[in-house]
């Protein structure tokens, strides 16, 4: 049986239309979360974190250390003169929202706290510690890969 032109032509359009809709379809199913829930509001606000962090690096020292067992150590050392009482660690996952992990913590003048990273999954981590100190709100950002 020969089949002509015209009639192979309707046959393609009509196998690719149906993989477009497949796509289409399979698309719109996929979730797609975002980074942040309220984007808009970080945005507008982060000019000021910008003008919270100038300056504190002589107060807050945030270090990534191995430990004698292979896994890594993060270090937050107060330095200020003054008890850091509301202070929020915040280690976020790019990849993973679920994976967020926020630790709420005090930090005395002139002491050490330290958060052993075992249990983090390998990859991408930004840590954000947020802290007020002198009745001022201050922000810090560290990335680090684990």
């Amino acid at each position: 049986m020969k089949i002509n032109w015209g009639t192979k032509l309707v046959f393609f359009a009509l196998l690719f239309m149906g993989f477009i809709i497949y796509l289409s379809v399979r698309i719109m199913q996929t979730d797609v979360p975002m980074v942040e829930d309220n984007y808009y509001e970080k945005g507008l606000n982060y000019q000021k974190e910008i003008d919270n962090s100038a300056g504190i690096d002589s107060m807050i020292v945030l270090n990534v250390v191995n430990d004698d067992s292979g896994y890594q150590t993060l270090i937050l050392i107060n330095r200020s003169s003054a008890d850091i009482t509301e202070g929020k660690l915040l280690f976020y996952r790019p990849s993973d929202k679920k994976k967020d992990i926020e630790v709420m913590l005090r930090i005395p003048a002139k002491k050490v706290f330290q958060f052993p990273m075992r249990d983090l999954e390998r990859g991408r981590w930004n840590l954000k510690f947020s802290w007020t100190l002198y009745g001022e709100q201050f922000h810090m950002d560290k990335k680090i890969d684990r």
